[in-house]
């Protein structure tokens, strides 16, 4: 076996050991353990924001989507609307 100036053998890498192993699929399960609790409270607290369990703790996506508008986005989406809805109010008659 010879070794280097830092110490690494020349020779192929032989693999890990069985205790190497060990250490390494329990650290990959605490992994697992830890994103999957992660995954469960972030669930929990989403049904709470929008079941407004929690109001103090957030809002809902309307309602951060609605607070963004400015004044001129109000506006026009107002005069695009009252585009839309005054046809149906139009009480024209038919002149046949």
């Amino acid at each position: 076996m010879a070794r280097t100036r830092l110490g690494i053998t020349n020779n192929k890498w032989e693999g890990y050991t069985l205790e190497e192993l060990r250490c390494q699929r329990a650290l990959a399960q605490a992994r697992i353990i830890v994103a999957e609790h992660d995954v469960d409270r972030n669930v929990v607290r989403l049904k709470a924001t929008l079941t407004g369990e929690h109001p103090n703790m957030g809002r809902s996506t309307l309602g951060r989507m609605l607070s963004v508008l400015s004044y001129l986005d109000w506006v026009i989406l107002g005069v695009s609307l009252v585009r839309k809805v005054a046809p149906f109010f139009s009480h024209k008659k038919d002149c046949r």
